[in-house]
């Protein structure tokens, strides 16, 4: 077995209030009961923490686990479904009743959004599905032209180093990251990467999510499980599909 793909990310528009807000980003993260979420869909065997990549053997070295001893707990909480935390955070933030918000979606994505629709509201989040076609989708994604919170599918863990969801102009971005933290990160390990090897560049990677993660710029979905079988006789397989 080995992790699916496809995992359901909620971007937020860090550029525009609330979202700017990292309380209510963290808020956000406590009223989402991703163990529920994983017990229902994945009877319990699937990732949680999936942004900005799910755990893959070969880049391992890359991927900051929830039970990383190098995980600060003020990543780890974010993960606990807590609405009452998420209340005050809220409140501390100017928002004490809530507020409404809109969400730009695919078809595919309706059921997880409503899931989390349903969770949102019970600290006074109210979320309006945007459905649209696939290609209507595109096109206002490509063109950052989305109100609020949207899906959009990571990219493969093997462009790591192209960093596309954590800044630039490419829909991956689709929480609109310029953060210097960040960028400053990305560039010494462009430069290790280029001068030391893959290993030391993801090391630098690693690091930075302690920060990343912190800010909880996204909502990542829990990721399934997919199975690979083959034949016995088959030499030399390593798991391409």
């Amino acid at each position: 077995e080995r992790p699916g793909g496809g995992q359901p990310t909620i971007s937020m528009r860090t550029d525009k209030p609330p979202y700017d807000d990292v309380r209510v980003r963290r808020a956000l993260m406590m009223a989402t009961d991703f163990e529920a979420v994983n017990d229902s869909f994945y009877e319990g065997r699937g990732q949680i923490l999936t942004w900005p990549y799910a755990y893959s053997t070969t880049y391992a070295d890359l991927y900051l686990g929830l039970d990383d001893p190098e995980m600060p707990d003020s990543v780890k909480e974010l993960y606990v479904y807590n609405p009452e935390k998420a209340k005050e955070l809220l409140a501390e933030a100017g928002y004490p009743e809530g507020f409404k918000t809109t969400a730009l979606i695919t078809a595919s994505q309706v059921d997880y959004y409503s899931i989390v629709k349903d969770m949102w509201s019970k600290v006074g989040v109210e979320i309006d599905l945007d459905v649209k076609e696939r290609g209507a989708w595109q096109v206002i994604m490509r063109k950052h032209e989305h109100e609020a919170l949207a899906y959009y599918p990571q990219g493969p863990v093997s462009m790591f180093y192209t960093a596309i969801p954590l800044r630039g102009t490419s829909p991956s971005n689709a929480q609109m990251l310029d953060d210097p933290i960040i960028n400053e990160a990305l560039d010494r390990m462009l430069v290790t990467l280029a001068s030391e090897g893959e290993t030391a560049g993801m090391a630098i990677y690693k690091d930075l999510m302690k920060y990343v993660l912190d800010q909880a710029f996204v909502i990542p979905g829990a990721s399934g499980f997919s199975s690979h079988f083959w034949w016995p006789w088959l030499k030399n397989y390593t798991g391409e599909f």
